[in-house]
């Protein structure tokens, strides 16, 4: 840019639209003709542009002046408030009458157009970073980006013609498709359903999506397809469900001073949040009052405070509350009082110390210790 102007002459083909008229100037760069697009750019009307040097009215150089071709660049103009701003202008040579000189048409090129028609569907498809699926009067996916194929694992060519159950599965898949049939039949959207399921690309994880789908109108505004969006919302929901449960934690466990009672509210408070079975057993110094014994644990002996089940009579329970119960050094409870830490046992083989109960091993699915 050199004196606000920045310039490129002879070698640019305008555009089949120059953009907004701004002025017409005659040889001399003297305004012959002002538009209202000019004076909203400028801030001058035509009484206050017209007869005055061109140069003086925008701030900046008329370039185009000296040369005999159209004129293509951006001039720093100056509006009357003394603000400035870089407008891309199009200088065009008119040809003048028999005995009269040539005159410039000076326009406001055009912006880059927003994005519409194929680009626009070409972005929906391969750019957009929420899912988006189209399904028609029969809930068939007829369309879906590739956001779509990576959160639920199906590409569009095995997914087009089948419905939602195909690519997600679970008890609230049947809801949602209800909801959906329901934006057909209303014409009215169905906004931030919370859907539970499982995808095929991650078939071991219950995930948790919201969805929203709106109704699409053909020819009479008659409702032809559903789109639907899809969102995991997993990690979101399950950071909102820790905080609720340390909340709910806080005002509920340890309102008193009595171990037993505290035991039994932490058994409550994780079933069925965390686990179908809780159960709560504590060194019998506790009891008491006193510490327990320091140093490694080479087997435990532990008093049963609370049980908490699912299931009514709490059936898992082999050691009823108040019952003592010796552990060997290789079970959780002794590992975990060791250590001081938790252990997780997600299998039965992991589990082994259990099998000395014969009649809760069978049940166990996975086991988590925490020392207290």
């Amino acid at each position: 840019m050199e004196d606000g102007v920045s310039a490129s002459a002879g070698s640019h083909v305008g555009p089949a639209g120059l953009g907004t008229p701004l002025a017409v100037t005659d040889t001399e760069g003297r305004v012959v003709a002002w538009s209202t697009g000019a004076a909203l750019l400028v801030g001058l009307d035509s009484a206050e542009a017209v007869g005055r040097p061109v140069g003086d009215v925008l701030g900046t150089q008329p370039r185009w002046l000296s040369g005999s071709a159209d004129w293509h660049g951006t001039l720093e103009i100056r509006r009357e408030q003394g603000a400035s701003q870089q407008v891309p202008i199009w200088a065009s040579r008119l040809a003048g009458g028999v005995g009269q000189e040539p005159l410039w048409l000076l326009a406001k090129e055009p912006g880059e157009a927003f994005p519409a028609g194929q680009t626009l569907v070409n972005w929906l498809l391969t750019g957009c970073p929420v899912a988006v699926a189209i399904y028609d009067a029969d809930l068939r996916c007829v369309l879906q980006n590739e956001a779509t194929w990576h959160l639920l694992g199906v590409p569009h060519e095995e997914q087009a013609g089948q419905g939602l159950s195909a690519a997600l599965t679970g008890a609230g898949v049947t809801e949602w498709e209800a909801r959906m049939q329901r934006v057909l039949e209303t014409g009215r959207p169905e906004v931030d359903f919370l859907l539970l399921g499982r995808t095929l690309s991650d078939a071991r994880h219950e995930r948790r999506f919201t969805a929203s789908a709106s109704p699409l109108c053909g020819r009479a505004d008659q409702v032809v397809g559903v789109c639907v969006t899809v969102t995991d919302s997993t990690e979101q929901r399950s950071a909102q469900e820790r905080l609720a449960l340390l909340n709910e934690a806080s005002i509920r466990i340890g309102r008193t001073l009595d171990v037993t009672r505290t035991g039994q509210e932490l058994a409550d408070l994780a079933v069925p949040r965390l686990a179908d079975f809780v159960c709560v057993d504590l060194v019998d110094a506790l009891l008491s009052g006193e510490e327990p014994p320091p140093g490694p644990a080479a087997g435990a002996v532990l008093r049963r405070v609370a049980n908490r089940s699912i299931h009514e009579g709490t059936p898992e329970a082999v050691i009823a509350v108040g019952d003592v119960d010796f552990y060997a050094a290789n079970s959780a409870q002794a590992h975990c009082l060791a250590t001081r830490r938790s252990a997780l046992y997600r299998t039965e083989s992991e589990a082994a110390w259990v099998r000395r109960i014969p009649s809760a091993w069978p049940r166990l699915r996975s086991t988590d210790s925490i020392p207290g």
